[in-house]
């Protein structure tokens, strides 16, 4: 499985690192604040990233406006959830094209969901003709089988044909092998996490850890249809943990808690929250 940095096009444009799993599904992954040293290369994201991967998920992280090599100024939050709309977008096409493109999943399958791709003819792999993807995805895929030496850093679409490409809608499902698609935060990126499912229909999952509760509402949790996953530090006074047990016996739908011996930081607690996304995501045996 290979990692790779890469650039999401969307109202900024913003440096991520993604990493290809075992064909899950798709995580992405939010930092904690920026204007407080917030950033995708945080211990807690680590520790997500490490969980997330080991149980064969594809994904994403990355860094907000104004962050590292990303593109513009922080935005109160607003701006920072068009970001992660940007990057579900960009993983949710990077794990459709792949998993396509190897033949895991048939043209009629996507060409059949909500979020079909105009101009797809054809059923097999080597029927592909004209089809948008996300930045570099095409250009991993045709490197892996042969159709060029080096990936073509920044590219938006391709078309194989070396006709003009037609555009992939903005929204879509994904795709129908994959189980699972999770939004995860940390923090402040928790919040953010809570504010993007309302505009990226395919998320099963939300994943948050040490929900700021001083600082923001908790509205965006309790509306969510999917599976949440609640983790927090009994000694953190940001996440209060009366509010967190209060969050978690409010919820009516799937959801798991983890309380871990720590505070905010959870300094030396890192790998409970690794063990805890397997515990929660790996694919059960048998």
């Amino acid at each position: 499985m290979s990692t790779r940095t890469v650039v999401i096009e969307g109202p900024e444009r913003l440096e991520g690192v993604l990493h290809e799993g075992a064909g899950i599904g798709g995580a992405v992954m939010c930092h904690p604040h920026p204007l407080y040293g917030g950033s995708m290369w945080n211990g807690v994201v680590d520790a997500m990233e490490e969980g997330f991967s080991k149980a064969g998920f594809t994904t994403l992280r990355f860094n907000f406006r104004g962050v590292g090599r990303s593109t513009g100024r922080f935005d109160e939050g607003a701006g920072e959830t068009e970001d992660l709309v940007a990057a579900c977008r960009f993983l949710k096409g990077a794990v459709n094209a792949r998993q396509f493109l190897k033949g895991e999943v048939s043209g009629e399958a996507l060409a059949a969901s909500p979020g079909r791709m105009e101009g797809w003819k054809g059923g097999r792999v080597g029927d592909l003709r004209r089809l948008t993807l996300p930045d570099g995805a095409l250009s991993e895929a045709r490197r892996e089988r042969g159709l060029c030496s080096q990936p073509l850093l920044g590219e938006r679409s391709e078309s194989l044909s070396g006709e003009a490409p037609q555009a992939m809608p903005a929204e879509g499902v994904l795709n129908p092998n994959l189980g699972r698609f999770v939004i995860a935060g940390y923090s402040f990126g928790a919040w953010v996490a809570s504010m993007a499912p309302s505009r990226v229909a395919w998320v099963t999952d939300l994943f948050l850890v040490a929900f700021p509760f001083s600082s923001y509402q908790t509205g965006e949790i309790r509306a969510f249809p999917g599976r949440i996953h609640l983790v927090g530090g009994s000694l953190d006074d940001i996440s209060p943990l009366d509010d967190l047990l209060a969050l978690h016996r409010d919820l009516k739908g799937e959801k798991r808690l983890k309380v871990i011996p720590a505070s905010h930081f959870f300094e030396g607690h890192d790998g409970e929250i690794s063990e805890f996304i397997l515990e929660s995501f790996r694919e059960k045996e048998g």
